[in-house]
């Protein structure tokens, strides 16, 4: 599991971890992860093989790819949401 509290740009994976983005954190990043719990900025695209979860002040600008999402009121999501099915990735 990995918490960001700040500012990461690049890209962000692991296909088994989670990552949580707290309140006041923003990322410019591709994320590839198993569960992604955002409650900040994410600017880039998320795939999630488990799931997505946006807390009431996340503010996503990219798509999305994950086969459950869930959206608090107040979340805002400016891209498209992609359902997929089972595991996609390889190794």
């Amino acid at each position: 599991m990995v918490r960001i509290t700040g500012h990461v740009a690049g890209s962000i994976y692991s296909k088994t971890g989670t990552l949580i983005v707290d309140t006041l954190a923003r990322i410019d990043a591709t994320v590839e992860v198993a569960v992604a719990v955002i409650g900040g900025t994410v600017n880039g695209d998320i795939v999630a093989y488990e799931r997505v979860e946006l807390g009431p002040g996340a503010r996503i600008h990219g798509n999305i790819s994950t086969r459950s999402l869930g959206i608090k009121d107040g979340a805002i999501f400016d891209g498209v949401c992609t359902m997929i099915e089972g595991h996609r990735h390889s190794d």
